[in-house]
């Protein structure tokens, strides 16, 4: 990754291509939508960025993603059903953020949870970095100090 500041929109890039290609052509919002929600749809939410200093100027970032699902259905029965199985087949299609070939992103921490006829599934998507040092402008200072006295 040629610009560390592109991995985040890299990330969300792939993932709805992913989430596209596992479940069809679902609506998928990348940002907070406040009203003419579409569904089926997904929502990813980037709310925290963990950033992890390692050995040997490496770092880790460590994104973690609100994936919200809204189920189609007007039948609470059937809602809970289909957002059961989309519970149940996410983790198999997002192990890896990215396709083969192309830069991937470790998924872990996963987890999903029916709230309020809404699956809420968060998880945590980690790349690792090489920190480049910061070009030192001044490595020291000259002063003289002059004391008066009266």
């Amino acid at each position: 990754m040629s610009n560390i500041l592109d991995i985040e929109g890299d990330m969300i890039a792939k993932l709805i291509k992913q989430l596209k290609d596992a479940f069809g052509s679902l609506t998928v919002y990348d940002a907070p939508v406040r009203q003419g929600l579409r569904t089926p749809s997904f929502q990813i939410l980037t709310p925290r960025l963990d950033h992890v200093r390692l050995m040997g100027g490496i770092g880790e970032l460590n994104y973690l993603f609100n994936l919200n699902f809204f189920p189609e259905s007007d039948s609470p029965a059937k809602s809970y059903d289909e957002m059961r199985a989309i519970r149940t087949a996410l983790p198999f299609y997002l192990r890896y953020i990215g396709g083969e070939g192309e830069e991937t992103y470790h998924v872990d921490r996963f987890d999903s949870v029916i709230v309020d006829d809404v699956l809420v599934t968060t998880f945590s998507a980690r790349k690792q970095v090489r920190i480049e040092e910061i070009e030192v402008l001044m490595e020291s200072l000259d002063y003289n100090i002059e004391m008066k006295e009266d």
